[in-house]
């Protein structure tokens, strides 16, 4: 019998009493506290609060970038120990090389996993797709999204992202 991909949507999160805590010993900083969120695929969730109190930890934690200190996370039953594929992050501050183009800035982070330039620049065509920096996420995946900071220039390189074959 041949496996099927299967239909159900993807993208739900379990968060339970989440604990983010930074620094060692009596420089410890808690920076979430017993933060509970659950989540299914398709809703749209977003976290408000004043500067300081932990939307960006409990982000970081979704993506893989912290590990809890307490609770758990989960996304679409697995819990959430590094970071992954399907899951997607625009960072708040800058994060990008301004003299480089929206497609090397894309290419760089298979370029340091050893990716060679022929497969990075679509001409091999499994790595490259067409650049959407936007973090718009494809049907049934997840991205966390905190306020990205776009140039004009790279806005029209966005809004106007040139497809590469595949």
């Amino acid at each position: 019998m041949t496996a099927v991909a299967s239909d159900v949507p993807t993208g739900r999160i379990e968060i339970t009493d989440l604990g983010v805590v930074f620094g060692r010993d009596d420089r410890r900083v808690e920076a979430v506290r017993r933060f509970t969120l659950m989540t299914t695929p398709g809703e749209f969730v977003a976290l408000l609060g004043p500067s300081g109190c932990g939307k960006t930890s409990v982000l970081n934690a979704v993506a893989g970038f912290v590990p809890p200190a307490a609770g758990h996370v989960v996304l679409d039953g697995e819990p959430v120990t590094e970071p992954g594929a399907d899951r997607g992050m625009v960072f708040q501050q800058h994060s990008l090389f301004p003299w480089k183009t929206v497609l090397a800035n894309v290419e760089f982070g298979l370029k340091m996993r050893g990716i060679g330039a022929r497969a990075r620049s679509g001409s091999g065509g499994r790595c490259s797709r067409t650049v959407n920096a936007k973090v718009l996420p494809r049907p049934g995946s997840l991205s966390t999204l905190t306020r990205p900071p776009i140039s004009p220039t790279s806005r029209d390189a966005i809004d106007s992202p040139r497809p590469v074959p595949p």
